[in-house]
């Protein structure tokens, strides 16, 4: 049986709200939510690794001007967001 994925291209040109939504929507639809919490976690380790600065730190970061908002920061928040909503919907 293959593994259904929800791909983060799909997620592109939506805004947080839908972006979100359809995060949701995929774990609920998912027998293994822990497999697709483990894809997320490894998607923001590699943000981690490439800014060289952990993820708790992003906000922080962002707010006093130390990151630029571009397009790959944007990603990985809405990453640490969605993976947040996905741990929230399981309890």
């Amino acid at each position: 049986m293959a593994t259904e994925i929800l791909n983060l291209s799909e997620l592109r040109g939506l805004s947080k709200d839908e972006a979100l939504a359809k995060a949701k929507a995929f774990a609920a639809d998912r027998h293994n939510l822990n497999g697709e919490l483990a894809g997320l976690d490894h998607e923001i380790q590699r943000y981690e690794t490439r800014y060289e600065f952990p993820s708790a730190e992003l906000n922080v970061r962002l707010a006093n001007g130390l990151v630029k908002d571009t397009f790959d920061i944007c990603r990985w928040a809405m990453i640490l967001q969605a993976r947040d909503s996905l741990v929230a919907s399981s309890k």
